[in-house]
């Protein structure tokens, strides 16, 4: 029930408005002590960040997003952050890993039909701006490394994108 007002406003692109309730909702979710619902939240914070094309406000979110949906044992929110992660790394201009991590999401059971459906349509997206090496690269590595893998890989990028800001979150 969290940042329900906040996900209305972002379904209808009023990103002001979305991110404004998304952040009461995180102070609300933080002060309960929700993991679940502050790793949501953080997803949709990101989503927005990443809609107006600010990769920079969108990393902390999903930083936040991963971390949470892994201590509450939450593998939806898991995918979902990964999702997110997806399509940070295609704004960036690292479209062969964003690839593998939608296609690793997209093929995973536990993932809802409603999100693979927005998995698939980024992917399509971000599958026309590779190469058939790059694609072929993509869907291995989706096919061969575990859930594990893929989130030390995010972190890793966290750690590096840290460095390079000086250890400080953009806004």
């Amino acid at each position: 029930m969290l940042g329900n007002s906040g996900f209305l406003a972002y379904k209808r692109s009023l990103l002001a408005e979305a991110e404004s309730s998304c952040l009461e909702a995180l102070d609300l979710a933080v002060e309960l002590g929700l993991k679940s619902g502050q790793a949501n939240i953080a997803y949709y914070l990101a989503l927005i960040a990443l809609d107006r094309r600010n990769p920079a406000q969108a990393l902390p979110y999903l930083r936040q997003a991963l971390e949470l949906s892994i201590d509450a044992h939450a593998l939806h929110l898991t995918l979902q952050a990964m999702h997110g992660y997806a399509r940070y790394l295609a704004l960036v201009g690292q479209g062969e890993a964003a690839a593998a991590l939608l296609h690793f999401v997209i093929n995973q059971p536990s993932y809802s039909s409603a999100a693979r459906t927005r998995s698939e349509e980024v992917l399509g997206g971000v599958l026309a701006d590779l190469t058939p090496q790059q694609r072929a690269r993509a869907a291995r590595k989706a096919a061969e490394w575990p859930l594990e893998a893929f989130t030390e890989e995010l972190r890793r990028l966290d750690a590096t994108s840290q460095e390079t800001s000086g250890g400080k979150p953009s806004s």
